[in-house]
């Protein structure tokens, strides 16, 4: 339950009515006046941030977790869908995404290695070798890898100087946003998203255009953080809810936040049935990393500086900075976070791979 001085976001709106794929339909807004002495947002004039709304369940109530680089982010209460509100707008994400450095610092030998595992599980599943559909391709390592074996693939990105690398190496990769591409109903036998839906303002629209795409009976694969890893909750418990610090969100590439109940809930929704689930786990170094940069943002008063720079490197955001002082007593404070931060994520990562409980999901699901 929220403490009495809790930040609360939070709108009165008609009763949302989902449509055949659950994408919430609304009416006119008032504003809410009943805050008792909380902090609310609301909507009084078109200059003011508009109010949140779940891309889930499409609620106006949300409870702020974290700030993290100027972005809140908050959990909706009525379905737990964890998202950054108000979201960047769409020149921001452009911007982000059309850098040339957004996709500089792939190792190419480690995502082939990885195209190779995910194709096989692919067709594990699948009848036979058809057409694929992969959405957020970058420079098509996985559409390589699948031409390769007699596949028929297509790419969709939106980093352009991605598309162009693709391009070069014969490989059909379109550059813009999925719903752009005007593909034929039905034209698909498997659409992946590996590690997009995070990224996409709307995932509902997403995924009715995925589910639109696809013949009947054709496969969806989805892999995404879990916001629900023993990690992610953990951490959460212990920095989060106290110092106001949390390494898992990464905000503002990553606009959602899924656990394995939302994700399950929307791929549900948007007509789709989960057919297999598995859960991964995310590097120790990686979550070390980014949990110690996130609790020396807090501590130095970063976390509520907005990020404006969109063309610098976000890999760089989330990895630990160089210890370059040369006076020992500059040093101990960010050594002694990282000993703290390995110590916690180590610990919990080591229980969460004997439970299975890691903190990224791998899921397919079959289009209805």
């Amino acid at each position: 339950m929220a403490s009495p001085n809790e930040p609360v976001l939070r709108k009165v709106v008609p009763s949302a009515r989902p449509d055949k794929f659950g994408r919430g339909t609304h009416g006119s807004g008032r504003t809410n006046s009943g805050c008792h002495g909380r902090t609310c947002l609301s909507v009084s004039s078109a200059t003011e941030p508009k109010e949140p709304s779940c891309p889930l369940c499409g609620g106006a109530s949300a409870r702020r977790l974290v700030t993290k680089r100027g972005w809140d982010v908050v959990r909706c209460r009525g379905c737990g869908m964890v998202y950054v509100w108000p979201q960047p707008t769409q020149e921001e994400l452009e911007r982000l995404y059309s850098s040339g450095e957004y996709h500089a610092t792939l190792d190419d030998e480690r995502l082939r290695r990885t195209s190779a595992r995910r194709l096989r599980q692919i067709e594990a599943l699948a009848p036979g070798r058809g057409r694929l559909l992969d959405v957020g391709c970058s420079k098509g390592h996985f559409l390589e890898a699948a031409k390769a074996v007699g596949w028929e693939v297509v790419g969709v990105e939106v980093n352009r100087r991605a598309v162009e690398e693709a391009q070069a190496r014969g490989l059909d990769v379109r550059c813009g946003e999925l719903a752009e591409q005007a593909f034929a109903d039905a034209s698909f036998d498997v659409v992946t998203l590996y590690d997009v839906l995070e990224h996409t303002r709307d995932p509902r629209a997403t995924l009715a255009e995925c589910h639109r795409v696809l013949r009947p009976e054709g496969l969806l694969v989805v892999t995404t953080p879990d916001i629900g890893g023993l990690v992610p909750r953990f951490t959460c418990l212990i920095f989060a809810r106290t110092l106001g610090a949390w390494g898992h969100p990464t905000p503002p590439g990553h606009l959602l936040e899924f656990s394995r109940r939302t994700l399950v809930q929307l791929l549900e929704a948007t007509g789709f049935t989960p057919i297999r689930r598995r859960s991964d786990h995310i590097p120790f170094a990686y979550a070390a990393g980014k949990l110690e940069n996130s609790i020396m943002d807090v501590l130095a008063g970063r976390h509520r500086r907005r990020i404006s720079d969109f063309g610098r490197r976000f890999s760089d955001l989330d990895r630990p900075d160089p210890i370059r002082t040369r006076s020992i007593w500059c040093r101990l404070p960010r050594l002694g976070v990282r000993v703290l931060c390995w110590l916690v994520v180590g610990g919990a990562g080591l229980l969460a791979r004997a439970m299975a409980w890691g903190d990224s999901l791998w899921v397919v699901a079959r289009r209805r």
